[in-house]
């Protein structure tokens, strides 16, 4: 029988979303971990802008974690080159 987490009894999609965000966060202060993202094929920004929007509407985590989001999207982005050719 196969149960879909999303109907989990319990499972609150937010607040395992607040928690993907706060240990991105954490890991942002090693510089491996910002290179490793801006090394991979398929880091979309965008995945993190819309991230960084929820926080920053009051919908996802602390209101802190949008502008620390914003500063690990432009490392990112610094890193791999990518700066000029994304906006936020």
């Amino acid at each position: 029988m196969h149960v879909s987490l999303c109907c989990a009894p319990g499972f609150q999609p937010s607040g395992l979303s607040t928690a993907i965000v706060e240990f991105m966060l954490l890991m942002a202060a090693e510089p491996r971990f910002v290179a490793a993202l801006a090394a991979e094929r398929d880091f979309e920004a965008a995945v993190l802008v819309a991230c960084r929007d929820r926080v920053a509407a009051g919908q996802l985590g602390e209101h802190e974690h949008a502008s620390r989001l914003e500063a690990l999207i432009e490392q990112v982005l610094a890193v791999s080159g990518l700066r000029d050719y994304v906006k936020l």
